[in-house]
């Protein structure tokens, strides 16, 4: 555990350097940010350094090295200012608010010790981040295994920080800092206990400690999935910008700072992309103010963030985006076959509805819908039937907001429809949709408590949703102390395998199961991925293209 926690201290030192000095010197203005923006921002800029490293090299000893540097001597120049606002930030903070942060410390560290419990980990996560430490990008990758080619720029980030340089093992530690933070900045920044009353954004930021207790979520903590992360600042940037709007904020600056932090969320997962909305306000505020250096700075930002998750996405797939083979803009030798691309699409589609037989993925509405239902929990259908009504009642709520020409929360509203909307029709996976499923209720539940409720009724919703999280949570995470690593968290599962021949490389196969696991490397779910595909030069480092008679 000890290592855990100087990994989660490396973590947070980083991001925070790097957030705090973008932010001070490109976006600076008369707004307190909170510690959370600039570890967040910090988290966003050291992935975007990742994912331009491993264009040029492997993700390890050397990438960890100059990260460090940078920080050091950022820091150095900075330390003034870092002080400065450490010591006003350490005003603010009570004696509750260290037990508290303690408490949530050891539930997350509990958890994050554990063996990657989530399936995909060892069917590709781990596959692609031994990739990742071991050669940076290669061309063609998806084409050894399709679910290689699902590009996230999290497995970089979870590359740059694994460490087995230095211990011999790589670990799987940022998906519980980056719970941490978030958990952490849902409870403390509510707003009920700091102005006395309650506010809408208080609901949605509820949505956090509810998500790791009605969904898998808290199985995952210990796996370096990319679901958590994007998930999370789906919550978190519709709770700060509703928290903003709150707060009587109009500035187009601070907005588009969380427009850039939406850009990330959907290089972490493209299922987030209805986030990018979130740049219609900062937008439209900084044209009209014609701040065009402020305008032309967010544009190249935004760019330089999704700029390597593009270019990594050609390398790994041939595809400006996979699975969507429509957008074919290059002509490469290691384009995965645009069938394999299609298949993809439609099993991600197929699955989220709940159709797991090849010969169920084009049923009709009529058919998947009813299944798709039956697989629901009581907490899932209670929140679908919840929203239907809320969104009959929302026309009329917009009506009031266009004639208001409240453009703030128009942008919010919007990317909440858009965000249901999407989830709903393209993949209604859910564990997904929790988050998704909570937002409008979020937003009206808080505006109707806001406007009629009494303050007694305020508390006791928020304490009472707080303490059932907080006990279930605890209670969940108690089953786990047993056995706990003293030192080092636990290692990937061992996965059988057995080993063959490709042009004389070494590969393993796995066996029993399509899982893999990390430490067989190059692997393959089944013989049929081999067959198919053919080395670009005879080096690994040079990547795969697939044979002829594959791409008919």
């Amino acid at each position: 555990m000890l290592i855990t926690l100087l990994s989660g201290g490396v973590l947070a030192l980083a991001s925070f350097t790097m957030g705090f000095a973008f932010l001070e010197k490109g976006f600076k203005r008369e707004v307190y940010y909170g510690l959370e923006i600039y570890l967040l921002f910090g988290l966003c800029i050291v992935t975007v350094y990742s994912q331009f490293f491993s264009l040029f090299y492997k993700v390890g000893k050397i990438a960890f090295l100059v990260m460090t540097i940078v920080c050091v001597i950022t820091g150095l120049l900075l330390r003034k200012s870092i002080a400065a606002y450490l010591k006003e930030l350490s005003h603010a903070i009570k004696w509750y608010h260290l037990i508290l942060i303690a408490g949530l410390g050891v539930l997350v560290l509990i958890l994050t010790v554990q063996s990657p419990m989530h399936y995909d980990t060892d069917l590709y996560h781990a596959q692609m981040i031994r990739w990742i430490e071991e050669y940076g990008v290669v061309k063609g990758l998806g084409n050894l295994h399709n679910r290689l080619a699902y590009n996230s720029s999290f497995f970089c980030l979870q590359a740059l920080f694994s460490l087995k340089f230095m211990l011999g093992i790589s670990l799987h530690t940022v998906n519980g800092f980056v719970c941490f933070l978030i958990l952490g900045y849902s409870i403390l920044s509510l707003n009920i206990f700091k102005r006395r009353r309650l506010m809408v954004s208080d609901i949605i930021k509820l949505a956090v400690p509810f998500y790791f207790v009605f969904t898998d979520a808290r199985f995952f903590i210990s796996s370096p999935g990319s679901d958590l992360l994007a998930q999370l600042l789906v919550i978190y940037l519709t709770a700060k910008w509703s928290e903003y709007m709150e707060q009587g904020q109009r500035d187009g600056i601070v907005y588009g700072v969380l427009a850039l932090l939406a850009v990330w969320a959907v290089t972490v997962k493209l299922s987030a992309v209805m986030l990018v909305l979130l740049a219609i306000y900062p937008a439209v505020s900084l044209l009209g103010k014609r701040q065009w250096k402020k305008v032309v700075l967010f544009l190249a930002a935004g760019a330089v963030i999704a700029l390597p998750f593009l270019v990594r996405n050609v390398v790994i797939s041939g595809y400006l985006l996979y699975p969507y083979p429509s957008i074919d803009l290059f002509d490469v030798d290691w384009k995965m076959p645009s069938y394999i691309a299609e298949e993809d699409s439609i099993e991600i589609r197929a699955w989220g509805r709940g159709m797991t037989q090849r010969d169920m993925y084009d049923a009709p509405a009529s058919v998947w819908l009813p299944k798709w239902y039956d697989s629901l929990s009581l907490g899932f259908r209670i929140l679908l039937w919840l929203n239907i009504p809320l969104l009959l009642w929302s026309i009329f709520d917009w009506i009031v907001m266009v004639r208001q020409k409240d453009l703030l929360r128009l942008n919010l509203m919007a990317v909440i429809f858009a965000s249901l909307g999407a989830w709903f029709f393209l993949a209604p996976l859910p564990r997904y949709g929790a988050i998704y499923l909570w937002l409008l209720p979020a937003v009206v539940l808080g505006t109707m408590l806001k406007k009629y409720g009494h303050k007694i009724q305020e508390y006791i919703v928020v304490v009472g949703c707080l303490l059932y999280c907080g006990i279930s949570l605890a209670s969940f995470t108690y089953r786990f102390l047993p056995g706990l690593p003293e030192l080092k968290p636990f290692d990937y599962t061992a996965r059988a395998t057995s080993a063959v021949e490709l042009e004389g490389i070494t590969f393993y196969v796995a066996t029993g199961s399509d899982q893999a696991g990390y430490h067989n490397f190059p692997a393959v779910p089944g013989m049929n991925y081999l067959e198919r595909i053919e080395l670009r030069t005879g080096r690994l480092e040079d990547g795969f293209r697939p044979k002829r008679d594959a791409m008919k």
